[in-house]
């Protein structure tokens, strides 16, 4: 939800807050691709 709110406050700030989704983005997916997260929101272990 955060980053969407970002990415359409970008509409208002020239784009500088969708740069900060953005790269909020390339974090969380090679987060996702080395396997550094494991868990959802409840703290249940994820299954490939």
């Amino acid at each position: 939800m955060a980053q969407l709110v970002l990415t359409l406050a970008g509409l208002v700030t020239c784009g500088l807050t969708s740069l900060a989704a953005w790269v909020w983005g390339i974090v969380d997916g090679i987060m996702i691709l080395t396997g550094s997260i494991n868990k959802d929101a409840q703290g249940n272990l994820l299954k490939d």
